[in-house]
C-alpha cells in the first residue's frame, strides 16, 4: 500500500498481546467478550430493577436478555488524539508495551459489521452513566423490545474517567464463544519501538512478515516506510531524517 493510499483511510485500532495478535491474523477474526468480564466494574456488574407490579420472573428475563449481548472494544481516532498514540492503552492492553496495536480499515470493518447484524457506535462518556437501570416493564414479553429501544443508554455509555480509551464498541447477541470475521480489513500491525530491544523487535517483525502483515513502527511518532503520523497531524517525511532518543538501545550505551 502506498503512502498516499494509507494516510486518508479511516482507521480503528485494537491493542492486544503479540500472541493474541498472531491468533487474530491467522484466524481472521476477533473474539467477542462477555459482559461479566469487562474491565469497567460498573459495566460488568450492571443492576436492574423493574415495576413492583411486574410478572413473575421478569428480573430473570431481563438478566438473560442483557447477558445475551457480547461486545468487542476497539479504539478510534479523535480530533485531539490518534488512536495508536495512547500510552495508557499500550500499557494496559498491549502487554505493557510489548504487545501490538492492530490497525483496521474502518470502512471495510463496518461493512462486515452490517453483514453480521452487529450494532456499533462510539462510546459516549457521560457523568450520568451508571450501574443501576430501571427497566420499566410489567410483562416478560416487553423486556426484549424495551432493551432494544434503550440499547444505547445501556451499552454505549461510560463514565468520563474512561474517556482516554476513545472506544468504538461493537455489540451483538451471541451464544457461547463467538468470533467476528474480519476478512481483509487489517491494514497493518504496530510494534512499539519505545519498549522493544532490537532483538525482540526483529523477531516479532519477522514473524508478522511471514504472515504477510504490514509492520508499522511506533517510536515517538508512527512510521510505515516513509509514513509519519503524529498526534492528529498526518504528514510524510523521509524516515532517515527522524532521530529518536526513545530507542532502548540508546540507554545501553
Amino acid at each position: 500500500m502506498s503512502d498516499e493510499a494509507f494516510i486518508p483511510i479511516p482507521k480503528l485500532y485494537h491493542y492486544t498481546t503479540f500472541d493474541n495478535a498472531i491468533k487474530i491474523v491467522l484466524g481472521k477474526s476477533l473474539k467477542f467478550g462477555r459482559l461479566p468480564f469487562m474491565n469497567d466494574y460498573l459495566e460488568s456488574n450492571k443492576m436492574f430493577g423493574c415495576s413492583v407490579h411486574s410478572e413473575k420472573h421478569v428480573l430473570d428475563t431481563i438478566s438473560k436478555e442483557i447477558l445475551s449481548y457480547q461486545q468487542i472494544s476497539l479504539t478510534m481516532d479523535s480530533k485531539s488524539k490518534s488512536g495508536f498514540d495512547i500510552s495508557a492503552m499500550w500499557g494496559h492492553y498491549a502487554d505493557k508495551n510489548h504487545g501490538v496495536c492492530i490497525v483496521f480499515d474502518k470502512n471495510k470493518l463496518v461493512e462486515i459489521l452490517k453483514k453480521q447484524n452487529c450494532l456499533y457506535n462510539a462510546v459516549q462518556y457521560r457523568k450520568d452513566a451508571c450501574r443501576w437501570y430501571s427497566i420499566m416493564v410489567e410483562k416478560n414479553k416487553q423486556v426484549k423490545p424495551y432493551i432494544k429501544h434503550h440499547i444505547h443508554s445501556i451499552f454505549f455509555r461510560k463514565t468520563p474517567d474512561w474517556r482516554y480509551e476513545q472506544e468504538f464498541r461493537i455489540i451483538s447477541q451471541r451464544e457461547g464463544d463467538s468470533f467476528l470475521p474480519i476478512e481483509d480489513s487489517i491494514i497493518g500491525v504496530i510494534l512499539n519501538g519505545h519498549a522493544l530491544s532490537n532483538e525482540e523487535f526483529e523477531l516479532k517483525e519477522n514473524l508478522l512478515k511471514e504472515l504477510k502483515v504490514n509492520v508499522i513502527t511506533y517510536c515517538d511518532q508512527l512510521f510505515s516506510n516513509e509514513i509519519y503520523l503524529s498526534r492528529g497531524e498526518e504528514q510524510i517525511y523521509p524516515q532517515e531524517t527522524i532521530v529518536s532518543l526513545a530507542s532502548p538501545e540508546m540507554w545501553k550505551q
